[in-house]
């Protein structure tokens, strides 16, 4: 079987696998064990979140009640705070997975408020959760704001190292003002969060902006799991290499989730998985990480190099990654040992025990930004929005109660 690659993109984070379209990845594969480690599925929101335009929207929806959160156990080894997992419905398998918990670097200055389903008259509604800030015991309840009414820049960037952050609705006074775009001057090793807003049932939650770490410092990210079974104790061992992640990454706008792995087809893409390297916040919006490692990889081949790799994917001229763990063995074991294709181009999953997490820049930047005007000719549009005042405050999951952690007490690294 002939194998193929792009060699710009094996270095870093982008190791794709490189397989041509002449070598099923399906053949010998074995039955699907149990658990069934998925070669691809949601990145768990902890992780990775991405930011989508407009008012919050509700998030994915279930046709039936989510099983009873699993008990987990940290594995042994690695840093990180320990966030757990949450059952996630996959509508393309039609059944609940398990989105295993993360070991989790926090953002400077923030604590993880997990999501939950909330029943509603159309299903089971999730709402995500979000990186609150450390010296808060919650936020305010608010109204779901307008409809966002972003246009982008009316001026050029003040430098080739700045990125644009879009306006948003923030509430003052009882009322809801629009906070105008800005520019925003990237800073080497931090990926800057937007503010946002998080929709929970009729009401929304506004998440102030924050800096986090870029991938491959955030900790150690657990494969998603399927039980035929539900076991007793749950401790992960395989993580998904994040080194993989750039090579097949996508985004499903209203689902509130980063998507790993082989979605690679047409019907997939009308299902709503928008490929990361064409997915946009807004008009001139880039999403976050889009934007980090763009402007970190600057004046190299790797967007075109990226582009083209999921370009081939897409028209079967570079087989897709495999699915799960089992097609991953199967795909290593047909390797012949004289051939150029390493262990590490047609890896998704690894044993936990090989999982490397990169050092982390310590020092946390100061937003450096110059405002946006607003465009003159919908200035008008930006007139306060008056709205009820908030009575609700949120602190805690919106439904169902996580288990506790049965990991050994573990002390941050910092």
């Amino acid at each position: 079987m002939r194998c193929t690659f792009r060699t710009s993109l094996l270095a870093g984070l982008l190791a794709g696998v490189g397989l041509l379209r002449g070598g099923s990845l399906l053949a010998q594969e074995k039955p699907p064990q149990d658990p069934e480690v998925l070669g691809r599925g949601p990145v768990h929101e902890a992780f990775a979140q991405p930011i989508e335009p407009g008012e919050p929207a509700p998030g994915a929806r279930a046709p039936q009640p989510p099983p009873a959160p699993l008990e987990e156990q940290k594995p042994e080894g690695g840093n990180g705070q320990w966030v757990p997992g949450y059952w996630q419905w996959d509508d393309q398998r039609g059944e609940f997975v398990w989105v295993t918990g993360v070991a989790r670097e926090p953002p400077p200055g923030r604590k993880w408020v997990p999501g939950g389903y909330r029943k509603t008259d159309k299903g089971y509604e999730w709402s995500p959760g979000y990186w609150l800030p450390e010296s808060r015991d919650g936020l305010d309840l608010l109204p779901v704001p307008p409809a966002s009414v972003e246009e982008g820049p009316s001026s050029p960037a003040p430098g080739e190292d700045y990125d644009y952050v879009p306006g948003c609705w923030i509430w003052r006074d009882a009322r809801y003002v629009w906070r105008p775009g800005y520019w925003l001057r990237r800073q080497p090793g931090w990926v800057w969060h937007p503010s946002h807003h998080v929709r929970v049932g009729a009401g929304s939650l506004f998440v102030p902006g924050y800096w986090d770490y870029p991938l491959e410092s955030r900790g150690v990210l657990f494969a998603p799991v399927a039980f035929a079974r539900r076991p007793g104790l749950w401790t992960p061992n395989y993580t998904v290499s994040v080194d993989f992640l750039s090579s097949a990454l996508f985004v499903r706008p209203g689902y509130r989730h980063y998507y790993y792995g082989d979605y690679f087809s047409g019907s997939h893409r009308q299902a709503g998985f928008t490929p990361w390297v064409d997915y946009r916040a807004g008009r001139s919006t880039l999403d976050p990480l889009w934007g980090y490692y763009r402007g970190a990889r600057a004046g190299s081949s790797w967007e075109r190099d990226l582009r083209g790799l999921y370009a081939d994917r897409y028209a079967g001229r570079v087989a897709a990654p495999p699915r799960s763990l089992a097609q991953q063995d199967s795909v290593l074991r047909s390797l012949s040992p004289n051939r150029h294709t390493t262990v590490q181009n047609v890896t998704v999953l690894k044993p936990h025990s090989q999982t490397v997490v990169s050092p982390r820049v310590t020092t946390v930047p100061r937003i450096t930004f110059q405002h946006h005007p607003a465009p003159s000719h919908v200035a008008p549009q930006h007139a306060p929005v008056v709205r009820p005042a908030p009575t609700v405050r949120h602190s805690p999951p919106p439904t169902i109660a996580r288990p506790q952690s049965h990991s050994r007490p573990h002390k941050p690294h910092r």
